[in-house]
């Protein structure tokens, strides 16, 4: 087996330029965009404008990082399946207990979808930074985290449709019970106005 040393200090620092990094430049982006252009046109157009941007580059990075791993992927399928197994558990069970718990609180379908889609997604796009930057483009963290990134994708994919299995079978079911209910409540209110009516014109 092959050790490999890093300190603490290190992993934060490549953390820090990675998410730092970023954050900074959005904030310098907003304050001179919002002071020279205004709020309104940096919402309406410049941000639709650079969310297409965002979506190019995170596909590039996918696309290179793939590439780059593709050989070692196929020469490890043992450590693949060792690493997808827990994933799967972790993405289905992070899901569904969030959807679930949403859902009970009294949570709509549309708030219980993006807890869920966030409790069970990772930013494995700051981890594969990380980890090629910490430990290197050819160690093991590196092909785990291309791993995760390769499970992940197609897993949120098919909870999707999970998605809108609980929105029929939960949340469609009891707007049906509400309003089955309301309806109940309208009648009885009906025919306790009548009952009420009737008795009026008996004593008149």
């Amino acid at each position: 087996t092959t050790e490999i040393h890093v300190s603490i200090g290190e992993v934060a620092k490549n953390v820090g330029i990675y998410m730092a990094v970023p954050f900074v430049a959005a904030l310098l982006t907003w304050y001179t965009l919002t002071k020279l252009k205004g709020a309104p046109w940096y919402f309406d157009k410049f941000t639709p404008r650079i969310g297409v941007l965002t979506l190019i580059a995170l596909l590039f990075t996918i696309i290179v990082l793939f590439a780059s791993q593709s050989e070692r992927i196929s020469s490890h399928l043992d450590k693949v399946i060792y690493a997808a197994v827990p994933l799967l558990i972790y993405f289905l069970f992070m899901f569904i207990v969030s959807f679930l718990m949403s859902w009970w609180l009294g949570a709509t379908y549309e708030q219980a979808v993006a807890l869920s889609f966030t409790a069970a997604s990772n930013n494995f796009e700051l981890a594969l930074a990380v980890a090629i930057a910490s430990f290197g483009l050819k160690s093991d963290p590196a092909l785990m985290s291309v791993v995760g990134a390769l499970i992940e994708i197609p897993t949120m994919l098919a909870l999707v449709y999970m998605a809108f299995w609980f929105r029929k079978s939960l949340f469609e079911t009891k707007a049906v019970d509400h309003d089955a209910a309301l309806v109940d409540a309208m009648e009885m209110q009906q025919t306790e106005h009548e009952a009420a009516g009737d008795y009026s014109k008996q004593t008149i």
